[in-house]
């Protein structure tokens, strides 16, 4: 009689999702395999043609990493798929990835317990987009890509082999007891292809068919009702067509679209991101069927806290163009919420981002971790580490010079992984940077403690709530200026190194009833509104003595009224003017006695060279004006400034950036604990403080409530019952703090 295979889901511990495999908790940590390749000196590397001998390099270098006792591997595979109605799992010769026999046998070969995230490709072949050239996606500049998000024919070709790879691995008696979960990326990591080539697409014609199709559902074939919106008198349903380049890259004042005029942008934006989300939804129930609900389905992207940057930057020789496009603007990037709350999709993964993540530098996700947590779902990070070997191989991506520079910052990306998410997977590539015995063994340690840290509870952190808006993107002008430096780079900057925490989220989650309370509320580009978004602002955030900090142009875009400054009162109880330019953002401080601005800097100046419109200032003779901002004629208009309510307090920034010391001083205004007065990486959740620095010497780390503290990796209490710690850093590193019971993490 044949053993029953395990069944994996998703249930809670500590009030947190969680894997179970057969009812028992499992904290995911995994080895992310990459291809075993031959490399030749000058020439880059090319699969290796002697299969048993891929085999036996492959199981070579797991071993190293089961002998350890990580036995979760992720592990990509290509499903067979060889040209138009043509799939060969076995014969894969000529495709992107190995096959799925060759990763498991190796695996299987080095570590008998593995268990097993099963990463599938699921681009088109080549010879499928040869054979449908009008199935791709077509540029302005005349591009060919990848598979159209508007294809019928790829789905539903993609809808028959996906299930069949899935029941091939199910239905084999060695492989299918290791199965841990099934994972599938759609698009370029979420994103169209010519979104990430810096041009504007698609004007293919499967795109143009997909187009008309949605237009008549939407107006449910009313042909009057499509004029009326897109106010154009003689279209049809049969003459509507894709925005051209100069449409789709236009705005109606300065930097936003109004609400109230044409449709026909917003229109294709919406069919995109609907058909983006119903090909979510449908991939991934053709895998819950073909997997008969036995394992959980992981998914990549929900890139949302990265909005704003340039598709040039994953290029070595493009650079910034004088007119770079936002992804995110120009792809699918605006249906997340919606594909966070499908039944099938258990968990989402993403790598921490690149931007700065070496010494000194942080570990933040890429996606939106925290809407994802609220609806109940998994979330791991791609823990992508370029180590000092990868420096040695002149590799880039944010790449570490030295072993002790490695050293913390892997400890400082453990902090983040044990303070805030459900999983990791260690990654390395072709450069195989993890391969050193003290590198593998410190993961081996932090694979053990993450296992004892499901048993964490919960414990005090006051951080900032931080909202992105992905509807508001959408009423933006889609080039990278404002929100490169509005959300990406705040983020990276000012936020992570203000000494005090804070939550990154979708301004949806404020619907959620197990949404967290918080007394700063950051909301970076609230720019759309309606009546039920006023009121959920208002029921949510205007209460119990909350701060509010809006930035930009909060509520400027209004549903029914258009482009409005009465909307911007309405929602921040502040008065605005504007002048019609566009114009750099900085502001200088200009009042330095209440608690946000004493201390800081009196030469302190803020804010972005690019040069965005209108100009937002604050009339409003209530407000209490603390910094002005620098204009033509030598005007300097109030530009940050406070209003308190009686239940309430409404802070305004009309530029972006704010700087670390500006925050830490909002922070503690609105009653969040400050953990340093340094501008330092603090990082804190479920008993852990994380502290990261770039710059050696003395440190004061206060803690939210009087603790015996200990330092976890050298099991040092470095005090009992204490409000605060002194911390020595004698070089650049990073120590992990924890107030937890010693029970909890001794190893």
């Amino acid at each position: 009689m044949s053993t029953p295979l395990p069944r994996v889901t998703v249930g809670t511990r500590q009030g947190r999702p969680v894997l179970l495999w057969n009812g028992e908790p499992y904290f995911y940590t995994s080895y992310f395999i990459r291809h075993v390749t031959d490399k030749e000196p000058g020439q880059g590397p090319r699969p290796v043609q002697d299969r048993e001998d891929y085999v036996r390099r492959l199981a070579d270098l797991l071993l190293l990493v089961g002998q350890r006792g990580i036995h979760g591997y992720e592990v990509p595979v290509t499903i067979g798929w060889r040209a138009p109605g043509e799939w060969d799992p076995v014969n894969t010769a000529g495709l992107y990835g190995e096959p799925a026999h060759d990763q498991f046998r190796a695996l299987l070969q080095a570590d008998p317990a593995a268990r097993i995230m099963v990463n599938f490709l699921i681009h088109a072949p080549q010879k499928w987009l040869e054979a449908f050239p009008e199935e791709r996606e077509w540029d302005d500049q005349g591009g060919h890509h990848e598979v159209s998000i508007g294809s019928d024919r790829y789905l539903e070709e993609l809808l028959v082999h996906v299930p069949a790879f899935v029941r091939y691995v199910e239905e084999n008696p060695q492989w299918a007891p290791h199965v841990l979960s099934y994972f599938f990326s759609y698009g370029h990591e979420g994103f169209t292809w010519a979104s990430m080539s810096n041009a504007v697409g698609d004007f293919s014609p499967t795109m143009h068919r997909c187009l008309r199709a949605w237009l008549r559902e939407r107006y449910n074939g009313d042909q009057a009702a499509l004029r009326e919106a897109w106010q154009a008198p003689e279209i049809t349903f049969e003459t509507a067509a894709v925005p051209s380049r100069e449409q789709q890259l236009q705005a109606d004042l300065g930097w936003f679209r109004d609400p109230t005029g044409s449709r026909q942008v917003q229109d294709y934006l919406e069919c995109r991101v609907d058909r983006f989300v119903e090909v979510h939804y449908r991939i991934a129930a053709a895998i819950r069927e073909a997997c008969q609900d036995r394992v959980p389905i992981y998914c990549f992207g929900a890139y949302l806290q990265v909005t704003g940057w340039p598709g040039s930057y994953w290029s070595d020789d493009r650079g910034l163009s004088p007119q770079e496009f936002n992804p995110h603007a120009m792809s699918v990037q605006t249906g997340w919420r919606r594909i966070l709350e499908c039944p099938d999709i258990d968990g989402w993964e993403s790598p921490y981002d690149y931007y700065y993540r070496q010494m000194g530098g942080v570990c933040l996700n890429q996606s939106v971790e925290q809407s994802m947590l609220l609806r109940g779902k998994l979330f791991q990070v791609n823990e992508d580490t370029r180590t000092f070997l990868a420096a040695e191989a002149g590799d880039v991506y944010g790449t570490v010079s030295t072993r002790e520079e490695t050293t913390a910052v892997h400890r400082r990306n453990f902090g983040a992984i044990a303070s805030h998410w459900s999983g990791c997977n260690w990654m390395e590539q072709i450069n195989n940077w993890l391969q050193d015995d003290e590198i593998l063994d410190t993961l081996a340690s932090f694979d053990r403690l993450l296992q004892k840290s499901l048993d964490w509870p919960e414990t005090p952190v006051d951080p900032i709530g931080v909202f992105v808006d992905e509807v508001s993107i959408r009423y933006e002008k889609p080039l990278v200026d404002l929100d490169w430096d509005l959300i990406y780079k705040q983020r990276v900057f000012g936020l992570s190194h203000c000494g005090v925490p804070f939550r990154f989220h979708l301004v949806d989650d404020l619907l959620l009833e197990n949404m967290p309370e918080y007394k700063c509320y950051m909301f970076l580009n609230l720019f759309y509104v309606d009546e039920a978004r006023e009121r959920l602002i208002r029921e949510k955030v205007q209460r119990d003595g909350k701060t509010a900090l809006w930035m930009v142009a909060p509520g400027f875009c209004h549903a029914t009224e258009g482009l409005s400054l009465k909307s911007m009162r309405r929602l921040t109880g502040i008065g605005f003017a504007k002048y019609d330019m566009d114009f750099e953002q900085w502001v200088t401080i200009s009042d330095y006695t209440h608690p946000i601005t004493a201390g800081l800097p009196h030469d302190l100046a803020y804010g972005s060279d690019a040069r965005v419109g209108p100009v937002f200032y604050v009339d409003d003779p209530e407000a209490r004006v603390l910094g002005r901002r620098l204009l033509h004629q030598g005007r300097h208009e109030p530009a940050i400034v406070l209003k308190e309510f009686p239940d309430y307090r409404s802070l305004y920034s009309s530029v972006p950036l704010l700087p670390a010391s500006l925050l830490r001083n909002i922070a503690r205004y609105a009653g969040c604990h400050v953990y340093t007065e340094e501008n330092d990486v603090v990082m804190a959740g479920r008993g852990l403080i994380t502290y990261h620095t770039v710059a050696p010497g003395p440190r004061l780390l206060r803690l939210p409530e009087p603790a015996t503290v200990w330092d976890l990796f050298s099991g040092e209490c470095l005090g009992q019952d204490v409000s605060q710690v002194e911390l020595a850093f004698a070089a650049p590193g990073t120590k992990v703090l924890t107030t937890l019971e010693e029970s909890l993490w001794r190893l």
